[in-house]
Order: structure tokens, then sequence, then C-alpha cells
């Protein structure tokens, strides 16, 4: 079993806000995501949505997140722990990005591959404080939304 689904997601808008699905289950480890449940990636509140944007490279990250927190699903994890495996999820998917960088530097130039590896630097000293900065609002607001909802289905453009 993949820890690191890659499903293709789906995506529309409801009631303003971009939500997404997967038409296959998704695993992520032993917790199954199922196909056409919906998730909105991030819940990233309209006042510092002008810091944190949604990141396309953590919708996947998010998925497991936004199911540990839906009323009647995986009720041994503790909001602690979900805030955690989002911020290890985050990381494994920045991993799995930067390995792809990584590989794609054989046969070039020793000065082309200092320029890409300074970058790739840059980019993990900003994700890492990216990860942070994401875990502590999870760890000051998620509180308003742990267990309250639960877990909704995308049905030719119906929630259910």
């Amino acid at each position: 079993m993949k820890f690191l689904p890659n499903n293709t997601l789906k995506t529309d808008f409801l009631d303003g806000e971009r939500i997404y699905w997967a038409e296959e289950d998704m695993w992520f480890g032993d917790y199954l995501f199922p196909a056409y449940a919906i998730t909105d990636g991030f819940s990233i509140p309209k006042l510092v949505q002008w810091v944190f944007s949604k990141n396309p490279r953590y919708i996947h990250a998010a998925i497991p997140h936004d199911l540990f927190y839906k009323k009647g699903q995986y009720d041994e994890v503790s909001r602690k722990e979900a805030d955690l495996i989002l911020v290890k999820t985050m990381k494994l998917y920045m991993d799995e990005f930067a390995l792809e960088i990584l590989n794609g530097l054989d046969g070039k130039s020793f000065w082309r591959r200092c320029v890409i590896e300074g970058k790739y630097r840059a980019r993990l000293i900003k994700d890492a404080a990216n990860r942070s900065a994401v875990y502590s609002a999870v760890r000051v607001g998620g509180w308003k939304s742990w267990k309250k909802d639960p877990l909704k289905y995308w049905l030719e453009g119906v929630t259910v």
C-alpha cells in the first residue's frame, strides 16, 4: 500500500469555496479516503488567505487531515495527531517533489546543477517555514471544525 497517493483530483466550487474529490479510493497508509468524498484542501480563513495560498503540491497532504477532522471518521486519531500527520505528510510530498528535481540533474553542467541545487535549498527553507506556520495555524484555529461535520460526497454536482 503506497502512503502518498497521487490520484487525479476533480475540482469545482461549492458555496464559493473550491472543493476537490477523487473518483477512486485513496489510501494514506492505513487510512481510506473514499472515492467522491469532498475535501477543501486547506481550510484557510479568508482573513489570512493572502498569506497562505492553497499550494497545489499540498492539496493531497491536506486530504487525510480533512478526513480525521470529520465526525465519525477515525475517532481514535486525536486532533494533535491529525495536525502532526498533516505536517509530516506535507514534508513527504515535498520530499517526493524534490527527488523529481534532483533526479533531473543528470547530464546538466556543473554550473547549471549549482543553480538548480541553490534554488532547491531555498525552497526547502521556505517549505519548512510554511509547514511550521500551517501547524501553528491548525493548532490555534482547528478546534472550530474538529469533529463538527460529517464527511460529504460529490455526486453529479450535488453533495450528499
